[in-house]
C-alpha cells in the first residue's frame, strides 16, 4: 500500500509516518524543502526518536519524496495511484497544495482507480473539509460531482508535541513526545478498508467535540503557561509548571475550559480530570524542555476570535460564566515581548501608540464592549 504525504516537516516524519508505517504503507512525501527531499530519497528510511528516556527508537522505512514545485506531474500521478493521502503543512500552506491534489484526483476519475480519503493533520478546526473547498476551485462541475461520490475528505485532530531538536547527524531523524492522539471523523469516508483501520487511531462519528477538547485543554493550557510564564520571566514550559504563579493560572484556565466543554458536549467530569493530569504530565516531561518562545510565538494568531483563548472566553461569557484565568491569559498574551516574534513586537508597538480598548478589539476581533473592558482593566492592573 502506497501513502502520499504532503509536507516532510517534523510532525509529518514524527507522527502521521509512524501511524502509516505501521498500518504497512509505504510513504512518499511531498514537499519543497530540497535537502529533506534529497535525504528521503536517497537514505529511504530515517529514525523517529522519543522524548523518554529507555524508550527504543522506531524506525521508518520504504519512504521517497517528490518536490512538488520541481515534479507537479509525478506528485500527480502519485495522488492518483495512492490508498490515502495525508497533510501536515500547516492550515496556511493548503490552498497552495491544492492544485496538486486536484489534478491527482481528475488522473485518478480517468483511471477509474478505488476510492479515496485525503486526511488534513493540521491544527485547525475542519482541516480536511477546508481543504476539500480548496481542491474544489480547480476541479470543473462534471468532475467536482464525480469527485463526490469516490474522494473522501474526513475530518481529523492530532496531538503529539514535538520539541525543538537535538543536534543530529541525519536531517530526517526526528526527535517527539512519546505521547499522541489521532481521531478521524468517519461518515466522510469513503474507503474505510483502508483509512478506518490505522493503528492507534480513534474513530468517532462526530469529531468536534474531540477538537475543542484538545484545543482548549493542550492550545489552551500551553498558551497559559507561555504567556503568564514569560510575564512571570521563566524561559521554558516547565519552569511556567514551577513557578506558583504561572502554574496557578494554567490550573485556573484549565478549570474554566473543562467546565465550557462539559456545559457544550456533557463530557465526564472524571474523565475530564484524568485527560487534564494527562496533559500536564506531558508538559512536565523533562525531555521536552520546551522553550517559551515556541509556544508563544505568533500571538496575534493565537488570539484570534476563533482560537484557543478567545474562543472559550466568549463562550463562557455567552454561558454566563466567569473566566478571570483566560481573561488574566489573554492579557499576558497582549503584553507577550519576544524580540525575535514579529506579532508580539507589532502589538507591542501599537499598545504604545494607540488606545488599548482598540488595540485589543483589533487583535482580538472582539466587539463586545463589558469584554473588552475587562482586558484593558487587566491589561492595566499588570
Amino acid at each position: 500500500m502506497r501513502a502520499v504525504h504532503f509536507g516532510a516537516g517534523n510532525i509529518g516524519r514524527g507522527f502521521v509516518a509512524e501511524v502509516l508505517t505501521e498500518a504497512g504503507f509505504s510513504i512518499t512525501f511531498v514537499d519543497i524543502n530540497a535537502d529533506v527531499i534529497q535525504a528521503l530519497n536517497e537514505d529511504g528510511a530515517y529514525e523517529i526518536m522519543y522524548a523518554e528516556q529507555g524508550r527504543p527508537n522506531f524506525r521508518v522505512e520504504n519512504v521517497d519524496g517528490l518536490h512538488s514545485a520541481e515534479k507537479p506531474r509525478e506528485v500527480e500521478q502519485a495522488v492518483a495511484e495512492a490508498d490515502i493521502v495525508t497533510t501536515a503543512v500547516g492550515p496556511n500552506v493548503l490552498p497552495h497544495i491544492a492544485a496538486h491534489i486536484a489534478a491527482g484526483v481528475e488522473l485518478r476519475l480517468e483511471q477509474s482507480r478505488p476510492p479515496l480519503d485525503i486526511v488534513a493533520c493540521e491544527n485547525m478546526v475542519g482541516g480536511s473539509e477546508a481543504l476539500k473547498s480548496h481542491v474544489q476551485m480547480h476541479l470543473n462541475l462534471e468532475n467536482k460531482a464525480a469527485a463526490e461520490q469516490v474522494i473522501g475528505f474526513p475530518n481529523a485532530a492530532v496531538d503529539r508535541i514535538v520539541p525543538p531538536q537535538p543536534e543530529k547527524k541525519n536531517v530526517l531523524d526526528v526527535l517527539v513526545e512519546p505521547f499522541f492522539e489521532w481521531v478521524i471523523e468517519t461518515p466522510d469516508m469513503k474507503r474505510k478498508e483502508t483509512s478506518g483501520t490505522l493503528p492507534n487511531v480513534t474513530y468517532v462519528a462526530e469529531l468536534l467535540p474531540f477538537i475543542q477538547r484538545k484545543m482548549f485543554t493542550v492550545n489552551t493550557g500551553h498558551a497559559a503557561l507561555a504567556y503568564a510564564g514569560a510575564y512571570h520571566g521563566e524561559t521554558t514550559i516547565m519552569g511556567a509548571l514551577e513557578n506558583s504563579r504561572s502554574a496557578a493560572v494554567f490550573a485556573g484556565v484549565l478549570e474554566e475550559t473543562g467546565t465550557l466543554l462539559q456545559h457544550l458536549y456533557d463530557f465526564d467530569h472524571d474523565e475530564l480530570k484524568t485527560y487534564h493530569q494527562k496533559i500536564r504530565g506531558r508538559f512536565q516531561t523533562p525531555e521536552l524542555n520546551d522553550q517559551i518562545t515556541r509556544v508563544g510565538r505568533q500571538p496575534m494568531r493565537k488570539l484570534g476570535k476563533e482560537e484557543r483563548l478567545i474562543s472559550p472566553y466568549v463562550q463562557l461569557h455567552e454561558a454566563g460564566i466567569e473566566a478571570p484565568h483566560l481573561q488574566r491569559t489573554i492579557a499576558y498574551a497582549l503584553l507577550y515581548n519576544d524580540a525575535e516574534d514579529e506579532e508580539s513586537q507589532l502589538i507591542t508597538e501599537r499598545l504604545h501608540r494607540e488606545p488599548a480598548f482598540e488595540v485589543i478589539s483589533a487583535v482580538t476581533g472582539l466587539q463586545d464592549e463589558v469584554l473588552l473592558e475587562k482586558i484593558q482593566a487587566e491589561i492595566e492592573a499588570l
